[in-house]
């Protein structure tokens, strides 16, 4: 192809081709050959056809990007849930809290940090993608507020339970039962669950949700007090009356201490970090795109 021939008239004997123009009609009104036209014509094709098909690569790649950075979006939205009042909070035998899994997040107990927060999404790729999409966004500073709320949240929880092991022990006078031990004692996992998990309700929904009086029962015949038909609280041959009306003795101090008020404090602190980090999401979410750029946008090309 001789080199004077520029992409823009080869581009013009291609659109005349289409057009319905012969290619010796094209040659002869441009005074070229008719071989070198129809090399024109082809090349300017194969260009064009390259171009359509890079440009669908691209599209389909970007859209690939987007979703995913939809689907980290998702997911945050997902995790912006008050935590339910049956939320396992439990510690192990340094005193640090369980992993526990909430919706679309995990918190745990780190030894340098402390109690940590993690959305599922900040382990994936796209998380720091994201951030650079948004990097001025308020949303990130709602969602570092929301995080801390329920960071504080959770450790009143964590107290909230260790009160209603201390209450228990207190107003029994029973210890709780590890490993092999004589009666009287307290079932460690079962007499906590109970008390802490009726108290959650209480406070969380700021009304009795379980009659403690009717459930828990002195069964002087198997010399236990139980929770409903089969959930043993306490070891007490002899003095099953007098361990019932301590537990819910206890029970009715826990409700009204301070680790309760702490409770129901940070739980309004959540849902109010909610309401606020929320629509932040959503208003990008609604967009079906994620605005701005990152690195994998540029290399793209974008």
């Amino acid at each position: 192809m001789p080199k004077k021939i520029s992409v823009i008239e080869m581009r013009q004997w291609l659109q005349l081709y289409e057009q319905g123009k012969v290619e010796a009609s094209i040659a002869r009104d441009a005074k070229r050959d008719i071989k070198t036209v129809k090399r024109g014509i082809e090349q300017a094709r194969l260009e064009r056809d390259a171009a359509a098909a890079r440009s669908e690569l691209l599209k389909h790649s970007l859209r690939q990007h987007q979703d995913k950075l939809l689907a980290v979006l998702a997911g945050v939205l997902s995790a912006l849930v008050a935590p339910s009042p049956e939320l396992p909070v439990t510690t192990n035998k340094s005193g640090g809290l369980e992993r526990a899994n909430l919706a679309e997040a995990t918190i745990y107990y780190d030894s340098e940090k402390g109690l940590v927060l993690d959305l599922n999404g900040e382990a994936t790729p796209h998380w720091q993608l994201l951030r650079e999409h948004l990097k001025r966004d308020r949303m990130w500073k709602m969602l570092d507020r929301w995080k801390a709320a329920m960071v504080e949240h959770i450790r009143a929880r964590l107290e909230l339970r260790r009160e209603t092991e201390s209450l228990l022990k207190d107003k029994t006078g029973y210890d709780f039962q590890y490993g092999e031990a004589s009666p009287p004692y307290l079932y460690p996992r079962t007499s906590v669950d109970v008390l802490y998990l009726a108290a959650m309700k209480h406070v969380i929904s700021g009304q009795i949700t379980e009659d403690l009086d009717a459930m828990i029962i002195a069964d002087t015949a198997r010399g236990v007090v139980r929770y409903g038909a089969g959930t043993l609280l306490a070891e007490a041959p002899g003095d099953e009356d007098r361990c019932r009306a301590s537990i819910l003795e206890a029970y009715d101090e826990l409700i009204e201490a301070d680790e309760a008020a702490a409770v129901a404090s940070t739980c309004r602190d959540v849902e109010v970090a909610i309401l606020k980090a929320r629509p932040l999401v959503e208003e990008v979410s609604l967009l079906g795109m994620v605005p701005g750029k990152c690195r994998v946008c540029r290399r793209l090309g974008i």
